[in-house]
């Protein structure tokens, strides 16, 4: 097919482009981050965008409390706990803890909900409440941390260890930026918990032990009063700190219908002036945000309506061809100064009759059908493969179908042995046919000349 042997030409000059030629995604380099690890990942697809040191297994101080949370939560959805369950503080709330450390300054023998027990873990990051919780779900903490780890596995963390519910230093107590991206993009997938982790300010009820709790948020991002932190579009999720760990951040946020999460681990507190101090967990995550935003968008890297190819058809009535084009479209997000049309690279594959590399079928051809499927690769990552349809129907030819179908049955082996069996016989019947009558026919001449001549009396 002529058409489809100049597709196949373009791709291989583009395949000789995009390898001899930089990818102009290329144009947007030079950004790098103040900290020690950082990922930018998709929240939806977890491509990554940017990353520093993403796997390098790091403290990550209180940002350890997103997993709590989000056990806690499922627990919740699963239906073996309910946010409004009273639960009582034991003596092991404030097991592990330091006296300097993080709290909402629950007491043991405290009765507070669940919900708000996951409050005061999200929004001020308390760590006895996380020991609260963790022993709740699980009967004991120790099973609880357990579970955490359990629940990394099954989200992909291969860089992970909890040995506590919230925290605070221990060697045996670690994760990595990339980890924490993975969490924090299933933290996202749950309504609760991205409420709980948005909050500012929220008051906890009194309890047998308390009086109000007014709460604030630790995390700057969401808090418009601190206009050097602040970002209109972050949603969550949780901070951390501690001497080993410096300033941790897992955010996320959502602007022009693309959706990011963010990890940024052991982030400084500069001094930028006498007594003035600028915490860059909060600026690094700002600024990163900033960038991804006007450097990328979505772009369609493939469109439903474009007309791939065409495919020949066989027994087609008024039509010997039929035009493919992709059943869904790919729309992917991008480098603003990438255009698709000239870095991705298409790979049409026909499977027309069902067998991969048949570019023929046969009608008739219903509109939808696959005849085929194309991919899209760009800079070492593949797109689809996604199917390639029929865009219109192809009606069978009859006539064409029944002088086809007596070529394929006068080209069958038995058929031509039959044949050739009778066109002998009949050769033989003509044969012997011929040989007896040139037997009868000489018979009759000598019989003719045996017979006695008659003798012919006449009178005088």
């Amino acid at each position: 097919m002529k058409s489809s042997r100049i597709f196949c030409v373009l791709c291989t000059l583009l395949l000789i482009l995009h390898t001899f030629v930089p990818a102009t995604a290329n144009a947007i380099e030079g950004f790098e981050i103040e900290a020690a690890a950082a990922v930018l990942m998709d929240a939806e697809t977890g491509e990554v965008f940017f990353s520093k040191s993403a796997h390098v297994s790091l403290p990550p101080a209180s940002t350890t409390k997103l997993m709590a949370v989000l056990i806690a939560v499922e627990a919740i959805e699963a239906g073996t706990v309910a946010p409004e369950d009273r639960v009582t503080a034991s003596d092991r709330a404030r097991f592990d803890l330091t006296f300097d450390s993080s709290t909402a300054n629950i007491q043991p023998g405290e009765i507070m909900s669940l919900e708000d027990l996951l409050y005061c873990a999200l929004v001020v990051s308390a760590n006895e409440a996380c020991n609260i919780i963790g022993e709740y779900i699980s009967g004991d903490i120790e099973s609880f941390v357990a579970l955490m780890n359990r629940r990394a596995g099954e989200l992909g963390c291969s860089d992970t260890n909890f040995a506590n519910t919230h925290g605070l230093p221990n060697e045996s107590h670690y994760t990595s930026a990339y980890d924490l991206a993975l969490i924090a993009r299933e933290a996202l997938r749950h309504p609760t918990l991205v409420k709980i982790a948005n909050t500012v300010k929220y008051t906890i009820p009194a309890t047998n032990l308390s009086g109000e709790r007014a709460i604030r948020t630790t995390n700057y991002l969401l808090r418009e009063e601190t206009p050097q932190y602040y970002y209109a579009d972050a949603v969550g999720l949780k901070t951390g700190y501690t001497g080993a760990a410096g300033h941790c951040l897992v955010s996320s946020a959502s602007k022009s219908g693309m959706s990011v999460v963010s990890v940024v681990l052991g982030a400084a507190a500069p001094e930028v002036e006498k007594g003035v101090f600028i915490t860059e967990s909060f600026t690094e995550t700002r600024r990163m945000f900033q960038w991804f935003f006007a450097n990328y968008g979505y772009k369609d890297i493939l469109k439903s309506s474009e007309l791939i190819d065409s495919v020949e058809v066989r027994l087609g009535k008024g039509a010997d061809q039929v035009v493919i084009h992709p059943e869904s479209g790919i729309r992917i997000i991008l480098p603003n100064d990438v255009a698709p049309e000239e870095v991705f690279v298409r790979t049409v594959g026909y499977d027309a009759e069902g067998e991969p590399g048949s570019e023929t079928v046969t009608a008739p051809v219903a509109r939808g059908q696959r005849l085929g499927e194309i991919t899209l690769t760009y800079n070492g990552k593949v797109y689809g493969p996604v199917p390639l349809v029929a865009n219109s129907n192809v009606e069978l030819d009859r006539w064409a179908y029944l002088a086809d179908q007596a070529g394929k049955t006068l080209d069958k082996a038995w058929i031509k042995v039959t044949f050739g069996v009778v066109v002998l016989l009949f050769g033989l019947y003509l044969y012997l046919a011929a040989r007896r009558s040139v037997r009868i026919r000489r018979l009759k001449r000598a019989q003719a000349r045996k017979r006695p001549e008659r003798v012919v009396y006449r009178d005088d």
